[in-house]
């Protein structure tokens, strides 16, 4: 699994399997400018999540396959 933020459009991450190349799900989309984010590699591809810094220095974590962003802190310089 790969995840990037869209580069024409910085509230946008796209979630691709590595294999065939295709999109995983429909990209998930954040209210402000994504300006860092991770992928959890760790657990089985259907549990995975991802973890992000927006441009008003908060951070959310979301499922990939369930894209329901929740805030967990603010005022986030790195993770």
């Amino acid at each position: 699994m790969l995840a990037v933020i869209d580069p024409s459009n910085p509230k946008l991450i796209k979630v691709f399997d590595v294999v065939s190349g295709k999109p995983i799900t429909t990209p998930i989309e954040h209210t402000c400018e994504i300006i860092e984010m991770d992928l959890n590699q760790v657990e089985m591809a259907s549990e995975r999540k991802i973890c992000m810094i927006d441009s008003n220095r908060d951070m959310f974590i979301s499922m990939i396959h369930k894209p329901e962003i929740i805030k967990i802190c603010n005022m986030v310089d790195s993770f």
